[in-house]
């Protein structure tokens, strides 16, 4: 994150107390490279704070006025005297200033041990010059349950409390399933809760497929190949990539049956699906359709499947991208990634 302070809280830097107040912020600023110091008057250097420092950081703050002539980079985070008064807009007082950069990046997933394999193979692969490894070993990246959203929003509005109202002290990403049977399918359970975010500027990303299994290369499902699992895979692979995009891994083909009790009593079958669901996938054969009427029959499927991401040697940034080049927004995956970077 670019962070700019103001030029008169160096210039009024006189008393002990504010010396060691902006030198703490300082320090924030230039803890492991995660953020970088922007300044625009070179002033600053003839005043009492500056001579006060030591050479090392009197090099580093020189050096941030080479960071000013880049027009390409932006302010995202504004140190200034008047700060506290601002609830929305990124101005920040010196303690708030402190507060907001030394807090993690907090992603909301549906499972945040499962879920956030995804976003770690998206960060490693798409984004190779950030130490990612090293955030996250250091607690600047965490993940939380959304818990059907209802966890997210207490939690989000406890952390309002705490800052009162202040959305600009929000440091989160939300990040959604899809949750579609087909393209066209209207999902609105999560309306309430993205308006919510909307309302506390609060970046949500819902995912354009059912869910992040669905974004697993196709060469991964090889590695799950048995012979259980053969004629299952083979019938998978066969699907289009659009097909892919909407089909329940977990549950098959049974989970689109759209009377829960006609499920629950065993019906099977295509007459039992979504009238539309079911033209959306009328290519695929009967035989495959047997196949694909039960789910990938694997132990824990909900947590053995999504360590793929991480550990499998056939993830990786085209592998990834093959699965998305079909959608109507082919950067998808690379739009998530830049949207939690911008946070830290």
């Amino acid at each position: 994150m670019t962070v700019e302070i103001e030029n008169d809280l160096f210039r009024s830097c006189n008393s002990a107390s504010s010396v060691k107040e902006l030198q703490r912020l300082l320090d924030d600023i230039n803890l492991d490279g995660r953020h970088q110091l922007k300044l625009a008057d070179p002033t600053i250097l003839e005043t009492t704070f500056y001579n006060s420092l030591s050479l090392l950081d009197q090099e580093i703050l020189a050096g941030s006025f080479e960071i000013s002539n880049n027009e390409s980079i932006q302010t995202e985070c504004f140190i200034c005297k008047d700060g506290a008064k601002y609830c929305s807009e990124p101005k920040y007082s010196i303690d708030e200033g402190h507060v907001y950069l030394t807090s993690p990046v907090t992603v909301w997933v549906e499972n945040s041990q499962n879920d956030s394999r995804f976003i770690k193979a998206l960060m490693r692969h798409f984004c190779p010059e950030i130490p990612f490894d090293d955030w996250y070993f250091h607690g600047w990246l965490v993940f939380e349950n959304s818990g059907g959203c209802s966890n997210a929003i207490n939690a989000i509005n406890e952390e309002l409390n705490r800052f009162q109202g202040k959305t600009k002290m929000l440091r989160c990403f939300v990040l959604l399933d899809g949750d579609k049977t087909c393209p066209t399918d209207n999902v609105t359970k999560y309306d309430s809760f993205i308006g919510f975010c909307n309302q506390n500027g609060i970046t949500c990303h819902v995912l354009t497929k059912r869910s992040m299994e669905n974004y697993m290369p196709d060469a991964v499902f090889d590695e799950f190949r048995s012979n259980t699992t053969a004629s299952w895979i083979d019938a998978y692979l066969y699907l289009s990539p659009e097909q892919k995009d909407f089909y329940n891994i977990a549950e098959g083909f049974n989970a689109n049956i759209r009377d829960k009790q006609l499920r629950n009593q065993g019906h099977r079958g295509r007459i039992y699906m979504n009238p539309v669901v079911q033209q959306f996938y009328s290519s695929v054969s009967d035989i495959n359709y047997d196949y694909l009427e039960q789910g990938l029959s694997i132990s824990n499927f909900k947590a053995e499947f999504p360590k793929k991401f991480e550990q499998s040697p056939s993830v990786f940034a085209t592998s990834l991208l093959q699965r998305t080049c079909h959608q109507a927004n082919p950067n998808e995956l690379y739009e998530i990634v830049n949207q939690i970077v911008k946070l830290f």
